[in-house]
C-alpha cells in the first residue's frame, strides 16, 4: 500500500534548471559556428598561406572530438554509477575551454607550437564536456517524463 502512495505522486520536473541547461547548450552550439569561422584565420595568421599545413592543423579538432567524446562520456557514466556527479566534468571542461578561448587570439604570435598548444587546450575542454553536458539533461528528467 506504502508503494501506490509513492506512485500517486506527481512527477516534478525541474523546469529552471532545465532551461539553464538548455541554455547552455544553446551557447555550446553557437560556439562551433564561431569556431570554425576565426580558427582558420588564426591559424592562417601564424602559417601563412600553406593551405596543407592549416588543414592538418585543422583536423586537430576532429581528432579530439574522436577521442576524447567517447572516453569523457565513459568516464561520466562510470561516475554517475558511483554516485557522483556528471557536473565536475562539465565544469572542468567549460573552465578548460574557457582558458583556451582566451588564450587562442594571442597564440598566433607564438607562431605554430602556440597555435597547436591553444587549440589543443580549448578543443579538449569543448570535447570533454560535451558527452557530460548532454547526459545532464536526461538524468533530471524523470522518465516517466521524457519524450522518448
Amino acid at each position: 500500500m506504502q508503494t501506490e502512495s509513492i506512485s500517486a505522486q506527481p512527477l516534478r520536473v525541474p523546469y529552471i534548471t532545465c532551461l539553464l541547461i538548455g541554455l547552455g547548450g544553446l551557447f555550446s552550439g553557437v560556439t562551433g559556428p564561431l569556431l570554425s569561422t576565426f580558427v582558420p584565420v588564426l591559424v592562417q595568421d601564424a602559417l601563412g598561406d600553406r593551405r596543407t599545413l592549416i588543414g592538418l592543423v585543422m583536423a586537430l579538432d576532429n581528432v579530439l572530438l574522436l577521442l576524447l567524446v567517447p572516453l569523457a562520456g565513459a568516464s561520466s557514466d562510470r561516475a554517475v554509477a558511483r554516485g557522483a556527479s556528471r557536473l565536475p566534468i562539465v565544469i572542468g571542461g567549460l573552465v578548460l575551454s574557457a582558458v583556451g578561448m582566451a588564450v587562442f587570439p594571442s597564440s598566433a604570435a607564438l607562431g605554430l607550437g602556440g597555435v597547436v598548444a591553444a587549440m589543443v587546450v580549448l578543443y579538449t575542454g569543448i570535447n570533454v564536456q560535451r558527452s557530460p553536458f548532454q547526459a545532464l539533461m536526461a538524468d533530471l528528467v524523470p522518465s516517466a517524463r521524457s519524450s522518448s
